[in-house]
């Protein structure tokens, strides 16, 4: 072969070589990255099963902890604020309707006291035929009970509502009254050994007075705990030991005179052995939730564990188990709670478009208590109302910031329009409209309520003082300042 062409062999040969070696080359760089990208996926796809299954574990550990929902709902404030007045027998108020005062309460909710007249007037709110007598006869049968209830306050409830308002009580105030007995350097046993000595003794002359009691215990078993007790709140162990009584059913408080209008209570035997107490909270606190939905819904988790009185986490546990669903209430409330089967309730609830008649409502009215105070029923135009307020001394604050009024509220239809009070001096009621008169076709309409109310107080009721603090001398003071 000419060396010219053996030469081009040569060079063929090795052009070959190297295009062999190139193919090979990216062969194995393409069966890398095959690899390296397999290798990728099965990451991704084992962390996105990862991702799957965390987040499946999240969403079971939510559905365990938040209530079985349906489709939310989005009201407006107006037709959530009608359904309120319509459950607690507000919105269109008529004479008596056939219903006895606990058959009221058990549709409508407890009614705080605070040793004043305002109880009845909130009953009487809600049912313009009740009469002070028949109120008094109604608690004298025991068909309503005066007892411990929501934080440990005492309300006026039902007697078929009662026994879950102690137990709620009763598992409140327990790990509140071991702190207690801790500071103060006594025992569970002393306690025990006093309410023994204080069953005996109104087993022999009952039924006593706090007071009236103490004085009938053995001399020295009473002892004062001193300035450590005050400073907790416990001047002895004797009210201790009457809850703990109370709340195992082997004493029960009745009303000293036979009115609702004290805070001087008779404890008498109820001749029943003595129940377990429970330091459980989840049961109790199920029960009162429940019956807050059917009273107050729609109602928000904060506004329940506000008014209970326990952290909203419980209030949460205890939706868990019932049949609630969503509402998203315009202009209030991102998130409230309803009972399911109250769906249409909600749906077709709507105001009158032209209420006639005023509603007096008691001082601290529960109604208001819920909701975070009176701005939810008032008109925003007149929040930036002044009002006074109560617990502040006679700070004023505006309608719209307000928890706690100082006045007692005044209902049109369902809307809060203004505030009244008793005049002891005219024996008249005063009121103060927000708007500066009332709408066109009402004026006669408050007159009347305003006269009926003020018979009321006068003929039945022989006083307004709204707390056992309270006097002749502030009720005055407070018309006086609406007439202002």
């Amino acid at each position: 072969m000419p060396p010219t062409a053996r030469a081009r062999a040569v060079r063929k040969k090795q052009s070959s070589k190297k295009t062999a070696t190139k193919t090979a080359a990216t062969k194995t760089a393409a069966t890398k990255t095959a690899a390296t990208k397999t290798a990728a996926t099965k990451t991704a796809a084992t962390k996105t099963a990862a991702t799957k299954t965390a987040a499946k574990k999240k969403a079971s550990r939510r559905a365990r902890a938040t209530p079985t929902t349906s489709a939310a709902l989005t009201v407006s404030l107006e037709r959530a604020r009608a359904l309120w007045c319509a459950k607690q027998g507000l919105g269109r108020p008529a004479p008596g309707d056939g219903r006895g005062h606990a058959a009221l309460l058990e549709a409508t909710g407890c009614l705080r006291t605070l040793g004043g007249v305002d109880v009845y007037l909130a009953l009487r709110a809600r049912n313009p035929s009740a009469t002070r007598a028949s109120i008094d006869a109604a608690a004298a049968a025991g068909e309503l009970r005066v007892t411990p209830a929501v934080r440990g306050c005492i309300y006026v409830a039902p007697a078929r509502h009662a026994p879950d308002f102690m137990a709620l009580a009763a598992a409140l105030q327990r790990p509140r009254t071991e702190r207690d007995l801790d500071r103060v350097g006594a025992s569970w046993a002393e306690v025990h050994d006093l309410a023994k000595l204080a069953r005996a003794a109104l087993r022999r002359g009952g039924p006593l007075t706090t007071a009236a009691l103490r004085a009938a215990l053995p001399e020295g078993s009473v002892r004062s705990l001193g300035a450590v007790g005050k400073r907790v709140g416990l001047s002895s162990l004797l009210p201790v030991a009457l809850r703990e009584l109370e709340f195992t059913g082997q004493l029960e408080r009745t009303l000293e005179g036979g009115r609702l209008d004290t805070e001087r209570y008779l404890w008498r035997v109820t001749g029943k052995r003595a129940t377990s107490r429970s330091a459980s909270l989840s049961q109790p606190l199920a029960a009162i939730v429940h019956h807050c939905l059917e009273w107050f819904a729609p109602i928000t988790v904060k506004q329940l564990a506000s008014w209970i009185g326990v952290p909203q986490r419980d209030i949460k546990a205890a939706l868990a188990g019932m049949s609630a669903i969503p509402v998203t209430i315009e202009d209030h409330a991102r998130e409230a709670w309803l009972l399911e089967r109250e769906r249409d309730a909600l749906a077709e609830a709507s105001p009158d478009p032209r209420p006639r008649e005023f509603v007096f409502l008691p001082f601290a009215d529960t109604m208001l208590s819920v909701h975070d105070g009176p701005a939810v029923h008032v008109d925003p135009a007149h929040h930036g109302v002044r009002v006074k307020t109560w617990g502040g001394r006679g700070k004023e604050e505006a309608l719209g910031s307000c928890n706690h009024l100082g006045h007692r509220p005044l209902l049109l239809g369902d809307r809060m329009v203004g505030l009244w009070e008793y005049d002891p001096r005219a024996g008249e009621v005063v009121t103060r409209l927000f708007a500066g008169a009332p709408p066109r076709g009402t004026k006669r309409a408050l007159q009347e309520g305003g006269a009926h109310v003020a018979a009321f107080i006068h003929d039945e009721l022989e006083h307004a003082c709204s707390f056992s603090l309270d006097t002749e001398a502030r009720v005055q003071a407070r018309a006086d300042a609406l007439r202002g």
